[in-house]
């Protein structure tokens, strides 16, 4: 049976334009936050288990983002039969049937421990924190030597103690990607049409930042950026016949 507990709590929104004059809009807005008794999954064991540090189980989630923003949308170009302009000929055949739709999607970065070593507390299956000593000042560096967080904010422990840190104080790089699809309809019958489609997937090529490395006992790479996930920008392309 789970020993712990999560809450979750939210304000959504969302505004829609329903399709008209050949365009629909979605957009959501979500702020929430996700805290518990252990911040990563109640299904595993806690963080800490001395009695005296037992109070800082409770934290934000790992997987909590306070803001979330996406979009969506459907566009028709105004061209060919039926719209405002080249409304036939060549014109027509040309700039007709064509629709562009992007989405996206922002969301607030992860957050993540500042871990130290444990070896002088001598608690096997406890977390070390580090000790927080100065205003954790964010600096958005990315790669070694050009920090996330200013480093001289946080101490490694030598001593039979905990850090003075809590869990999930700190939160990584913002999430964003963007799609856009450009889709062209060719009707050749009443009962026969095809769609030609253009995707670009993180079409502006922005990457995925992973959270800095966060363990002060490293001060080679301490609060620095050195990883991304793979969502480089990908380009396909379609065909979908229609009978």
């Amino acid at each position: 049976i789970p020993m712990a507990h999560q809450t979750y709590n939210a304000w959504q929104n969302n505004l829609t334009r329903r399709f008209s004059n050949g365009l629909f809009l979605t957009l959501n807005y979500t702020l929430s936050r996700t805290e518990g008794i252990n911040a990563g999954n109640s299904d595993n064991g806690l963080r800490f288990y001395v009695p005296s540090q037992f109070s800082k189980n409770n934290a934000v989630a790992d997987f909590d983002r306070t803001h979330s923003f996406t979009g969506a949308a459907t566009y028709e170009l105004p061209f060919g039969k039926g719209k405002k302009f080249a409304t036939s000929g060549a014109a027509a055949q040309i700039l007709g049937g064509w629709q562009i739709n992007p989405t996206f999607q922002i969301y607030s970065g992860l957050p993540f421990i500042v871990t130290a070593d444990g070896a002088s507390l001598n608690a096997p299956a406890n977390t070390q924190v580090a000790d927080r000593v100065g205003e954790p000042v964010k600096r958005g560096g990315v790669g070694l030597g050009n920090p996330f967080y200013e480093t001289a904010a946080f101490r490694p422990i030598t001593e039979a103690r905990f850090g003075n840190m809590g869990l999930n104080e700190l939160r990584g790089p913002r999430y964003f990607i963007a799609n856009l699809g450009l889709f062209r309809a060719f009707t050749f019958t009443e009962r026969i049409n095809m769609q030609f489609r253009a995707e670009a997937l993180n079409f502006t090529n922005t990457p995925t930042l992973n959270n800095p490395n966060a363990n002060v006992a490293s001060p080679a790479n301490f609060m620095a950026i050195t990883g991304a996930a793979q969502t480089q920008r990908t380009i396909r392309f379609g065909l979908r016949l229609a009978f």
